[in-house]
């Protein structure tokens, strides 16, 4: 409980954290907006609220919140819908808020107080599912598509940009880096993938695989 002035800092849980000793960046997932700074009071405060013991909020005492750069980044924060904070004298008690975390390795995550130690070299051994979208390429007029997202290779894009193929090169070299990787399932997609110029050799590069090959189109 806190008796004295202050606020309690927090960010919103859809919000990721990008934290560096130099600099921190927080990325509203929602709405893709995100602020940035090199301020080493403000990235302390936030390395603060990822620290175990705080669990996402951590006390600003009102002198430090009247400081111009933190009172700009609160501002900020706000108005992205990145965070906030609470007046300490409508909330004496301390909040919680909890942390999403990603599981990126075997066994239980133990944060601590490091939040570097969430990352590991070998997480491509999480790496299961795979998807080619090998063409742009349909034969039919797929009026669905008109609200399909463009970063797929669907019939928009064929109307849009053109006949689009991922090159058997770009696909052979996927190949040899899967190959150490713990990969279940590989679905083929795009248009119609049938209508690649290089079909019969893209099954090829697959034959040796033993993780199961879906083929799709629409």
């Amino acid at each position: 409980m806190k008796n004295g002035k202050g606020y309690w800092l927090y960010f919103e849980p859809y919000v990721h954290i990008s934290l560096k000793k130099s600099a921190v960046m927080l990325y509203n997932t929602i709405n893709g907006e995100r602020v940035e700074t090199e301020d080493l009071d403000i990235i302390q405060l936030v390395y603060a609220t990822q620290h175990y013991l705080n669990q996402g909020v951590v006390f600003l005492e009102t002198t430090m919140y009247e400081q111009t750069t933190v009172y700009n980044f609160v501002h900020e924060i706000r108005e992205k819908y990145i965070g906030d904070v609470i007046d300490v004298a409508l909330m004496p008690e301390k909040p919680i808020q909890f942390i999403p975390i990603p599981n990126l390795f075997t066994g239980t995550v133990k944060a601590k107080s490091s939040p570097e130690s969430l990352m590991r070299e070998d997480i491509f051994s999480y790496f299961h599912f795979l998807t080619l979208q090998i063409t742009n390429q349909c034969e039919y007029l797929c009026l669905n598509d008109l609200d399909a997202y463009e970063q797929v290779f669907n019939c928009v894009c064929h109307r849009n940009k053109g006949n689009i193929e991922m090159p058997v090169a770009q696909i052979e070299k996927i190949c040899q880096q899967i190959k150490t990787i713990p990969l279940r399932h590989i679905y083929i997609t795009g248009g119609n993938i049938f209508l690649h110029s290089k079909f019969q050799e893209i099954l090829k590069l697959f034959d040796d695989f033993k993780f199961i090959c879906s083929l799709g189109f629409k």
